[in-house]
């Protein structure tokens, strides 16, 4: 698996909302970068919802990672960053909606769809998808939501003339190998072959002897 985390800005807020500090920096929102998720046609996901859920991150926690989280969507959207620092900071909200546990919510989904839609980049593009397919699934355990997340992607390379990079390809390939291996059937027990006991022979012959009958005594019949 690459990386999620190169260095520099992005580094630095993953992991200051990593130990719940990033209160000390200026994560406001992407109004601090200059680029507004409209501008890119994707609206930003709504703050509530998405705890941590069975991790216990401590309300300071979720505050914080949901400060990164705008932060990073501002970066993603900027179309005057680099390629790489736009990809990154998409790997990196991934793993922030990872640590909030929020995939479930729709607005997640949209987002990536919404980003996708408005880049030929395939490093960027790879981002999106990877990001985008855990968002499609939504934390249910099956593969239908991720599935239904690619008949979505089709549905928008067709509308808007999208045409899916190498890397963006790679990864549709590297889900559907998956999903093709999970669907064989599996043989429920083992295949151990019958557990035979060998019966155990003595020779015991020489160890029997005749059962001595008693005699009679005299005068009894």
């Amino acid at each position: 698996m690459r990386p999620f985390f190169g260095g520099g800005m992005i580094a630095a807020l993953a992991l200051a909302a990593a130990l719940g500090a990033a209160g000390a920096l200026p994560l406001g929102g992407t109004a601090a970068r200059g680029a507004e998720p409209e501008a890119a046609g994707a609206a930003a996901p709504d703050a509530a919802g998405g705890d941590g859920g069975l991790a216990g991150l401590s309300a300071a926690d979720v505050q914080a990672l949901r400060g990164a989280a705008d932060v990073l969507r501002g970066i993603a959207l900027d179309e005057a960053e680099g390629e790489d620092l736009r990809a990154r900071a998409v790997d990196a909200l991934t793993r922030v909606h990872e640590a909030l546990a929020d995939w479930g919510r729709p607005q997640v989904k949209a987002w990536y769809l919404g980003v996708l839609a408005t880049t030929a980049s395939g490093r960027l593009q790879e981002a999106l998808l990877v990001g985008g397919q855990a968002a499609g699934r939504g934390g249910a355990p099956h593969l239908g939501g991720v599935h239904a997340f690619w008949r979505e992607v089709d549905a928008l390379a067709a509308a808007k003339g999208l045409a899916l990079a190498q890397e963006a390809l790679r990864v549709r390939k590297d889900f559907e190998d998956r999903a093709a291996d999970l669907a064989k059937p599996r043989r429920m027990a083992p295949n151990v072959a019958p557990l035979h006991l060998a019966p155990v022979k003595f020779n015991l012959a020489g160890a029997l002897k005749p059962y001595p009958e008693p005699k009679p005594e005299e005068g009894k019949k």
